[in-house]
């Protein structure tokens, strides 16, 4: 400021602005300002998505960008099964005893992917997986016991709303109980892009 005539000189506005900018502040009046506008969210300098909250309630974040969950394609991985001595109402599985648990991934009421059976256990390693299209109908992991005569679902659990679905693709796994707590299951989820 000039002490004798009280107005700002022009060197303290240039410096003024200079600190505004380096810290990231607007600077400026009425004919426009210095820096970025108030909206960061359509900014072309965006470093994009770090949290899936960032990204719009159909999309996930992956790699720092939003990108759509449906119609897009994903790698499914069936790494695991633990299944219960007994089934539903406290009978063994089979006739020897433990079941032939396989995985089951359908898609809109089609199944889509199978594992390989495991003979006669209540674990299940399968490490198994398939490219599957996630589409905005239903989801579900399902796991069987395969017998002689007619294949018998031991639990699944279905993902049957666009909400859950979605989690399922931001969580990026499924890990524990079934629909009627007989299975637990280790499920992967991952972009295949």
């Amino acid at each position: 400021m000039d002490s004798t005539s009280g107005r700002i000189t022009p060197v303290f506005i240039v410096l003024a602005a200079l600190v505004g900018l380096a810290s990231g502040c607007a600077v400026g009046g009425g004919y426009g300002s210095y820096g970025d506008d108030d909206d960061l969210s359509n900014d072309d300098d965006a470093t994009g998505c770090v949290e899936h909250i960032q990204c719009d309630g159909d999309e996930f974040c992956s790699e720092n960008e939003c990108e759509l969950v449906f119609g897009r394609s994903f790698e499914v991985i069936f790494w695991a099964a633990d299944i219960e001595p007994f089934d539903g109402s406290g009978s063994d599985w089979d006739l020897t005893g433990a079941p032939d648990p396989f995985g089951v991934l359908s898609i809109d009421g089609e199944e889509v992917f199978e594992t390989d059976v495991v003979d006669d256990s209540l674990t299940a390693d399968w490490g198994e997986s398939a490219n599957v299209v996630v589409t905005q109908q239903t989801l579900c992991i399902e796991v069987w016991d395969e017998d002689l005569a007619a294949d018998d679902l031991m639990d699944a659990r279905c993902f049957s709303t666009q909400e859950s679905i979605v989690d399922l693709v931001r969580d990026g796994e499924f890990v524990g109980f079934l629909t009627d707590e007989l299975v637990s299951i280790d499920v992967e989820v991952l972009p295949n892009f």
